[in-house]
Order: structure tokens, then C-alpha cells, then sequence
């Protein structure tokens, strides 16, 4: 094997500078005549033989074979190759099974949902192959600089796409993927091998240019991915950001700071704790938190670029695609917001004493629901009209994008103004059901009631039910909805 230190001296100081490694890995065996035969002509064979158009068949079977690789003792360079072999079929089973929870309405059903989840799985089984590859190697003063790097860019690589998977369904990843690829980062710039050039057999959906190949790109892929807060982009761009972040972050630097470094322009700086679980944070919120293991993020040379795209997107018809990126000028708009500044509060807390102050209107997500579908179907909401069109202004503006289409006629909503209308009745649905929850346990009969009505209907008959029904369970909330039959059916 290759020695990548000269002497014990070097190794035993780099080795104090690394911390406990943060992996939760399964407890292995020595393999038995029982055992399958991980040797490189019989997997081979194994492979060959796979039912690839019996897509739930051929899932199974290297679900099986992979968790059994990752429970048996193996010679690194052999767990290494059984790994690499498997990387095709794995990419084929994904891209059969990613049509049941790419495209679809959200909640996902039960059926959907674990198919999402198998495609996770696989991706976490992957990583710690390579996780049990890099446990091994740091524990052996000679170990192989090859194998070493070759781990640590897979395992960051499959946990790039776990977190990319969680984003698309709308899930937080967990706290424990970032704690793991800030680890492996940081090992790897203790050893020298996060720039070192990685063969790569990955063949993904997009252009190869977008393929990163050392630990650093992969590393820088995942936090610019992740500090544009993809779970606020529409499901069918997720992907699409993902990817392009893969050639958009050679743009990206990665660069030791000091509470002394002088910064003089924030927006596009963020601040990475490589002692943390935590995703990188904006400069301007954490600069407080400096110390030895933080590093500076620095994306301002890509805003040039999102720029150009944007206007460029915005002044023809013509799709974007091929040039770097696919996506359409919203989520283009989206991107440039969330690099250029942290999301701030346009209104005040707290009271003023000065009489020609104005005084900003705080509004949550029921609110912003109201404004939305009220305002489209041209209803009085009996509020004076400017304070109303205070309201949409700021929530455009915090959006970044327009809702409305403003004429004569009235307003109707945007294509982007119906899409979050979709998405804001799911949250306000997911909310009730823990209200709903919540008032169980306590015992309880709380939650809200929707009665469809016309207006002679509710003007006339509904008030004494509504006021009997009040009395009887003060805890149901009653919401009216007013209108003709097609307003009441939608």
C-alpha cells in the first residue's frame, strides 16, 4: 500500500488534531462459508444475473447484499471495490423509483413515502461503507492515501445526496449529517487531501461538468446548496439547484478567518463551525462566534453570475438550459435573495412614541392565506384598502417574487401566488392537526370548523346555530366561507 506519511512524528500530530470520529458504525463479524461471496469475479457474476426490470426484486436483493457487506470484516481495498461496483445499480434502482415522490402532491402517501425512504437508505448504507473505509484507515499509521481519499469523497458525496433527498420531500435533514461532513472535511484538510483529484465512475443526471472530484468541491457543493435554503424552492427545482451548485461552486471559496479579519461587505459571507452539526450560518448573524475551527464561506463571486442568468432568464423566452442552469427566473430570483443577505424583519416589535411613525402590519401564514385567496376571488375583507396593500407589498417583498397580477379588472394571482397558496393551506392543515394533537391529550373537543355557506344563508339563519354551537364547545373555532357554489366547492 502507498504510505502518504514518511514517519510515526507526522502521523501521531496529525493525529492529535483529530477529533472522535462522530460515526455510528454496525458491529462486524469475520465472514463465514455462509457468507456472500464478495470476491470481484462472483459479485460480478451476482451482478449480471440481477431482475433490473424486476425493480422491487433487484432493490431487495442489494439492500440485503450491501447491509451485509457493512456487517462483515473486510480488507479496505476489497470493501472499497464492492462499494464502487455497486454505485451502478444503486443509480439504476433510484432513477426507477424517483418518480413515486418527485412530481407528487405532498403529504406523500404511506406507499410513496417508504419508497422515499428506501432511496435514503441506500444512500445511507453507501456512506457507511465508505464510513468503515475511513475508521479503518485513520487507525493504521500507513495507511493508503488512495483509499483514504477515495472514502471520504464517496461518503461526503452519498450524504450530499441524502440531504438532497430530505430538501425534496421538505424534511430538515438530520443534525447528524452535518456534524459527519464537517468532520470528514476537516480530516481531510489535516491530511492535505481535500484537493486532491478523485477518479470518478459517477454518472449523474446532469452534465459531467457538474461532477465535483475532489472533497473540497463536493464539500463546497453541499454548503452552497444548503445556505440558499432549498426547502423554499418549489419541489421540481430542488434538484435542479442541487446540481447546479455542483459547477457553481468553483466560484466558492473556503478560507480561514479571526475576529480581526476585516470584512467589509457581509452579504454573500457565511460562517462554517467545523465542530458543529450545524449548517453553515450567515456571517451576519454569527459573527460573533469566531474561533479556530470556524471557517469564511464566500459566495460573492457567484452573484455576478446568478445576475446575469437572472436577467438573461428574464428577457427572453428562450430556456437558460445549457448554459449552467435550468432554472426558471423565480427560483433565480429565490437564489440571488438568500445569498445576498439574511432574511430581516421589516416591521417593529416594540412601541414608538414618535407620532409620524409608521407602524408595519405583523401577519403570519393564516394571514397570508386570507390576503391571498380573498384578494383572487374579489372579496370585501373589510379592511381599509391601503393597509391591505401594505400587507401584499411586504409579503412580496419577503417572498421575493410577485403574487398578484394587478389591473382594472381587479387582481388575479400569479403562477407563483397559487403555488404558495397550495403550500400555505398544507402547513395551516399540518398546524390544526397538531392543535387537534395537542387538545386530545388535554381532553379537549378543539379544532375548527368549515361551513360553506351563501351569503342570504349566513346573513339570516347561521348567527343563533353559530351562537349555540359556541356555547356547547367554546373550543371549535367556526370559519364561514362565503360565496356562490364554485367559490364553496374550491
Amino acid at each position: 500500500m502507498l504510505s502518504f506519511f514518511g514517519n510515526k512524528n507526522t502521523v501521531s500530530t496529525a493525529s492529535e488534531q483529530i477529533r472522535p470520529i462522530p460515526f455510528n458504525l454496525p458491529k462486524q463479524a469475520v465472514p463465514t462459508k455462509y457468507s456472500f461471496d464478495f470476491r470481484q469475479r462472483p459479485l460480478e457474476e451476482w451482478l449480471k444475473k440481477l431482475p433490473l426490470a424486476h425493480i422491487g426484486k433487484t432493490a431487495n436483493m442489494i439492500f440485503s447484499v450491501i447491509n451485509e457487506s457493512n456487517g462483515l470484516i473486510l480488507e479496505d481495498i476489497d470493501r472499497l471495490r464492492v462499494l464502487e461496483n455497486l454505485y451502478h445499480v444503486i443509480h439504476y434502482i433510484n432513477q426507477s423509483i424517483i418518480k413515486h415522490y418527485r412530481r407528487f402532491h405532498f403529504p406523500l402517501n404511506q406507499k410513496n413515502s417508504n419508497i422515499a425512504a428506501l432511496s435514503r437508505e441506500f444512500k445511507s448504507l453507501m456512506s457507511i461503507g465508505y464510513k468503515i473505509i475511513i475508521a479503518n484507515q485513520i487507525n493504521n499509521e500507513n495507511f493508503d492515501k488512495k483509499i483514504l481519499t477515495t472514502a471520504l469523497h464517496r461518503s461526503l458525496l452519498y450524504l450530499s445526496w441524502l440531504s438532497m433527498e430530505y430538501y425534496e420531500i421538505y424534511m430538515t435533514p438530520p443534525a447528524f449529517i452535518w456534524r459527519e461532513v464537517n468532520w470528514i472535511y476537516q480530516l481531510s484538510t489535516i491530511y492535505n487531501l481535500n484537493t486532491q483529484v478523485v477518479n470518478s465512475l459517477m454518472v449523474l443526471d446532469n452534465s459531467s461538468e457538474n461532477i465535483p472530484y475532489t472533497i473540497e468541491e463536493v464539500y463546497k457543493q453541499l454548503i452552497l446548496f444548503t445556505i440558499v435554503r432549498p426547502i423554499e424552492f418549489n419541489q421540481l427545482e430542488i434538484s435542479k439547484v442541487f446540481y447546479a451548485s455542483g459547477s457553481w461552486q468553483k466560484l466558492c471559496t473556503i478560507g480561514n478567518i479571526d475576529k480581526n479579519t476585516n470584512i467589509n461587505k457581509e452579504a454573500n459571507l457565511f460562517l462554517i463551525d467545523l465542530n458543529s452539526d450545524m449548517p453553515p450560518l450567515s456571517y451576519s448573524v454569527d459573527k460573533n462566534k469566531i474561533d479556530n475551527n470556524v471557517r469564511l464561506f464566500d459566495a460573492s463571486k457567484l452573484d455576478p453570475l446568478l445576475e446575469k442568468l437572472f436577467n438573461l432568464s428574464a428577457s427572453t423566452k428562450f430556456s437558460i438550459k445549457n448554459i449552467q442552469s435550468d432554472l426558471n427566473v423565480s427560483s433565480l430570483n429565490r437564489l440571488i435573495i438568500n445569498l445576498r443577505k439574511t432574511n430581516e424583519r421589516a416591521f417593529t416589535r416594540y412601541k414608538t412614541n414618535n407620532s409620524e411613525s409608521e407602524i408595519e402590519i405583523i401577519f403570519g401564514l393564516t394571514a397570508a392565506h386570507y390576503i391571498i385567496y380573498h384578494n383572487q376571488k374579489d372579496y370585501d375583507i373589510k379592511l381599509r384598502q391601503k393597509p391591505v396593500e401594505h400587507i401584499q407589498s411586504n409579503l412580496e417583498k419577503e417572498l421575493g417574487f410577485t403574487l398578484f397580477h394587478r389591473s382594472r379588472g381587479g387582481l388575479t394571482l400569479t403562477n407563483e401566488g397559487r403555488s404558495m397558496l397550495v403550500s400555505i393551506r398544507k402547513v395551516l392543515h399540518y398546524d390544526e392537526q397538531v392543535q387537534q394533537e395537542a387538545a386530545k391529550i388535554t381532553g379537549l373537543m378543539k379544532g375548527t370548523v368549515k361551513v360553506g355557506t351563501f351569503t342570504s344563508v349566513s346573513s339570516t339563519w347561521l348567527p343563533e346555530i353559530i351562537k349555540s354551537m359556541e356555547q356547547s364547545y367554546p373550543y371549535i373555532r367556526i370559519e364561514l366561507i362565503e360565496g356562490d357554489y364554485e367559490a364553496i366547492t374550491r
